[in-house]
Parts: C-alpha cells; structure tokens; sequence
C-alpha cells in the first residue's frame, strides 16, 4: 500500500468519526478521485446544479446517495457537500430541531 493511500485511509477514518448528527456516505469506490476543495450540493433543501455539474456528478447520483443514507426527500437536507475524497457529507433539518 503507498503512501497515498495510507493518507487517504487515515482521511476517511477521521471522517467517519463525525457525530451522530453529522452522517457520511462510504464512497470507498471513489478512490482516485480527488476533488480541490469540499463543495456544497444542497443548501437549506435545494440542490446546487451547478456545483454538482462542476464535480461531473447529476441528480441521480445525488439522490442514490441520500437514499443510501435512508434520506427520502431533498426538502429533508439542511446541508450537503461532496468532501474532497468523494464522499457526501449532510446535515438533516431534524438535527436541529429538538
């Protein structure tokens, strides 16, 4: 295993240590893509097509994403961003709400 790839286990390790009410999608077949900075998909319920576009992903792979996490609705996300190893970060409304 080289160097790379023993930084970018170490990166998703620490990821995957957010808490509760943060939750990340396992993107491990994501491997060799890289993107520059973390991006924001979803603001306060609505997609961003256009960074989503940047990233040379579409709806459907956003939506199979939040499916995965058991996330029914866009309306449901408060934030999202695809992390810079791929993976997609998210914030539920109902996080906040208590």
């Amino acid at each position: 295993m080289g160097l790379q790839q023993v930084l970018l286990q170490a990166v998703k390790s620490l990821l995957q240590q957010k808490t509760e009410e943060n939750h990340l999608v396992d993107m491990s077949h994501f491997d060799s893509i890289h993107y520059p900075v973390r991006t924001e998909v979803i603001s306060n319920g609505m997609i961003n097509s256009n960074n989503l576009e940047k990233l040379k992903l579409d709806h459907t792979w956003l939506h199979q994403q939040l499916l995965r996490l058991g996330v029914q609705s866009v309306s449901d996300v408060l934030y999202a961003e695809v992390q810079q190893d791929g993976s997609l970060y998210i914030n539920q409304h109902h996080d906040y709400l208590h």
